[in-house]
């Protein structure tokens, strides 16, 4: 992150625009479906299943997600334990 921070800003639009590689697991339930990601009013749509180059900033925002979804999953599953044993 220090790196990052003596980073021109044209550097820094290199960086977030480098294209990276991104395989989204796919499935016949859940994630099935493509996945669109909006960076600052562009969209783009990530195919499930196949390795594809999309730019760095799509691939942030898809990481971000996940590790959102996984902290709030483990959040549901410690209300769930705690909610346990009590009758309503």
């Amino acid at each position: 992150m220090e790196k990052m921070e003596k980073m021109t800003k044209a550097e820094l639009k290199n960086y977030y625009n480098e294209e990276v590689d991104v395989f989204l697991h796919k499935d016949a339930d859940k994630y099935k479906d493509d996945v669109i990601v909006i960076h600052n009013g562009t969209a783009i749509k990530i195919p499930r299943g196949k390795h594809v180059k999309v730019k760095r900033k799509y691939a942030l925002i898809i990481d971000q997600s996940m590790e959102d979804k996984s902290i709030a999953d483990a959040k549901a599953i410690a209300m769930q334990k705690e909610t346990e044993g009590i009758k309503i």
